[in-house]
């Protein structure tokens, strides 16, 4: 059902289709395929393992498509089309390090790709190594009023799998010689603490954000905890979900502000950015929240107030 033109599949089908068919082999493809439909080649996933039996590129492996469909120019450029998972990388003091090879460097929307490949890779790892619900950061993450893909995308940044440049490099997807520096400043390598922490842009939002809530606040260095003290004392859970969604717009924010930087060119303007921060965190609770029906200009205007009333 998976490997339709592999020569196995090829022997049994000839075998049990002639002269009528197995009822057997009727039975079997028939409740594979309903209404045109097939529920078993759409719904399966393979299971790994070490990779020795499974195409890193031509199997859906990662999710439930092939990453030759879903990256078709790096495939088409990839040295490595029918390279298995495990022949992929290697192993290196206790760590797995991918190793690509391209016909030629990679470059413009390319390198795009490869980074949100990287991240697929990164997130996958994360899930076989096991995550950390029973800390109270991994654990508070699924109850913020953002939507899915911003939750997954902040749990990858506490796990620090994000495909910053720092990443990158300790992955050896970027050369000793080539630029890790930070997009945003050029003052420092790009780590996720520095990005998102200590990132004199980053900062500048951060100070922006707190001057939004009528607070001040001094920045931790470590993402981990600067997430957890961002609700105010006493708040709620449901009070707590919501001042965590406006942390989640704003690191979510940056990380599309360094995108845009990186992959187009872009420059850095903090005003618009601190507005979109504040539209999008608005528009999160409002989607996300029953009951919440406070407008825009009364977000705007006092974001802690709307909060009390949650």
């Amino acid at each position: 059902m998976t490997e339709p033109d592999s020569l196995w599949c090829k022997v049994v089908k000839a075998r049990c289709e002639t002269r009528g068919g197995s009822s057997w082999w009727n039975d079997i493809t028939s409740a594979c395929v309903l209404e045109g439909w097939n529920w078993f080649e759409n719904g399966a996933q393979k299971l790994v393992r070490e990779g020795n039996d499974t195409a890193f590129w031509t199997e859906s492996w990662l999710g439930n498509e092939s990453l030759q469909s879903r990256f078709p120019r790096l495939y088409n450029l990839s040295k490595q089309k029918r390279y298995s998972v495990k022949n992929m990388g290697m192993w290196s003091n206790g760590v797995w390090h991918w190793d690509f090879k391209w016909r030629r460097s990679l470059r413009g929307r390319e390198e795009a790709w490869l980074e949100e490949l990287m991240g697929m890779l990164m997130f996958e790892n994360a899930n076989e190594e096991g995550d950390s619900d029973s800390d109270p950061a991994f654990a508070s993450i699924w109850t913020v009023c953002a939507p899915s893909n911003v939750r997954a995308f902040v749990w990858r940044l506490l796990l620090d799998r994000l495909p910053t440049r720092d990443n990158l490099r300790r992955r050896h997807l970027l050369g000793e010689d080539d630029d890790a520096r930070c997009p945003l400043c050029q003052q420092a390598d790009e780590t996720s603490e520095h990005l998102f922490s200590l990132c004199p842009v980053t900062t500048r939002l951060w100070s922006a954000c707190y001057a939004w809530r009528g607070m001040q606040s001094v920045l931790s260095a470590s993402v981990r905890e600067h997430f957890l003290q961002f609700p105010m004392i006493g708040r709620s859970k449901k009070q707590q979900a919501g001042e965590w969604a406006l942390w989640m717009s704003l690191v979510w924010t940056v990380w599309m502000l360094r995108n845009k930087v990186v992959f187009q060119g872009a420059n850095v303007e903090l005003e618009n950015t601190s507005k979109l921060i504040q539209v999008k965190s608005w528009q999160w609770v409002k989607a996300k929240v029953d009951g919440f029906s406070y407008s825009w200009f009364e977000w705007r205007s006092n974001p802690s107030a709307c909060m009390d009333l949650l």
